[in-house]
């Protein structure tokens, strides 16, 4: 039952991701937070390093 179930909602999250673009906004937000992360890493790293 939770086989069909999943294949339920990829069917119905299928069609509407691609007309309101989640799926872009996810990747979007995933490759923005990763580039945030790395960023405040990279702070923090220089940060400790100048002290």
């Amino acid at each position: 039952t939770s086989h069909t179930l999943g294949y339920g909602l990829c069917a119905l999250l299928v069609p509407l991701a691609s007309k309101t673009g989640v799926a872009i906004a996810l990747i979007m937000t995933a490759l923005f937070a990763a580039v945030l992360f790395t960023i405040v890493s990279a702070c923090i790293w220089h940060y400790r390093t100048i002290k």
